[in-house]
């Protein structure tokens, strides 16, 4: 067994374990009434849970096989009816909320060598999110060093009736040269953006006036590249997760010097990064690992992002942990073990959907012999 932090410093106290996916999971995202959960994975499917009748159901309630690579990003609509899917290619996908396609996004011509002028994405998008202010927009990164802008109401282009973009953000290294993007967070209040690039930079943009012509108003030096990032305890503090172990929690108002960093995080595996995500109940960060370490083993850690602190390594096996969710609503953890799902709970404010299987369920077999979850009195 894993040597590891106290676990009475780990707030979720019982698992379930969804199976279902074939290779390992790549994305989740949850709707914002937290009873539908997507996951997608590097066969480029996608599973659709729901979570509000997993004691009837058993496992997904369907099944899309959306793309022919990996899918790499998902994100939910405010409202519900739609999905934002992003596989490694240049088209990302929306998708209604039973899984039929609605809108497919215009691929750019990459003989065109002003990105601007381009309609779409050249190369393989990193990231999709809906606007966190207007549900009818979504961002997109990619490898071409661009962050786009996608009104879900413009009018379809060409033959195909695709998705052009409305606005681009050309992402410029120290060079000039155009750094390919591995993500972006955007703010609550929708102007400033983030967006983080195989340079190990991470870059600040003001969206406020539209897109063209932006330059970044502050930079942050990475260790390495960034495979996730959250915002923390305030709208000026971020975390961002990157390749080679490492997580750091920046200023917004103190460019380059992080104000924690966190080392010891197996995070090896770059076509599946881990994710880290803010509990804002519990006032940590918690993140996974994968098995390419010395330990061998992934786990879930949580962190104090105010101090230099572990405060919990909860090991769950030979499988990489990347993807995490918190719901925040129901008081459930949602995580990625491989090629399958785990839903953790903190039972005492836990309330309706799987946490009446968690109560009555035993702890399955997997995570009992290799994990470190106490069991619920």
């Amino acid at each position: 067994m894993l040597d590891s932090q106290p676990e009475e410093e780990f707030p979720y106290s019982k698992g379930l374990i969804l199976k279902g996916h074939l290779r390992s999971v790549t994305a989740l995202a949850l709707t914002p009434d937290t009873r539908t959960l997507y996951s997608g994975s590097l066969d480029g499917k996608i599973g659709i849970w729901d979570l509000s009748n997993l004691a009837h159901t058993g496992g997904a309630s369907q099944w899309l096989q959306t793309f022919n690579v990996p899918v790499c990003s998902l994100s939910a609509i405010r409202d519900h009816t739609r999905v934002l899917a992003c596989g490694r290619c240049a088209s990302p996908l929306v998708l209604a909320a039973n899984g039929r396609r609605e809108l497919e996004f215009i691929k750019g011509d990459p003989y065109v060598t002003d990105l601007t002028f381009t309609k779409g994405h050249v190369s393989d998008v990193t990231q999709g999110a809906f606007d966190t202010t207007n549900s009818e927009r979504c961002l997109t990164s990619s490898l071409d060093g661009s962050l786009r802008l996608w009104d879900l109401n413009a009018e379809p282009y060409g033959i195909a009736r695709q998705l052009p973009c409305i606005s681009t953000l050309k992402v410029r290294g120290e060079s000039g040269h155009r750094p390919p993007l591995s993500g972006f967070l955007q703010a609550e209040d929708g102007p400033v953006v983030l967006t983080f690039a195989d340079d190990f930079r991470g870059r600040l943009f003001d969206l406020r006036g539209g897109f063209h012509r932006k330059t970044a108003e502050g930079t942050w030096s990475l260790a390495g590249e960034a495979t996730g990032a959250c915002w923390t305890s305030s709208a000026q503090t971020f975390a961002v997760r990157e390749i080679g172990g490492r997580l750091q929690v920046f200023d917004l108002r103190r460019n380059s010097v992080p104000l924690q960093e966190f080392a010891g995080l197996e995070n090896e595996n770059p076509n599946v990064g881990a994710e880290v995500r803010y509990d804002k109940k519990h006032a940590m960060l918690l993140t996974g690992t994968d098995v390419a370490g010395p330990r061998g083993l992934g786990a879930i850690v949580a962190l104090n992002p105010d101090s230099k602190k572990e405060l919990a390594r909860v090991s769950l096996g030979k499988a990489d942990v990347s993807r995490l969710i918190i719901d925040e609503q129901r008081g459930h953890l949602v995580a990625s073990l491989g090629s399958d799902l785990l839903i953790a709970a903190n039972l005492p404010s836990a309330k309706s959907g799987v946490s009446a299987l968690l109560r009555t369920d035993p702890l399955p077999p997997a995570l009992a012999q290799s994990a470190n979850f106490k069991p619920v009195t």
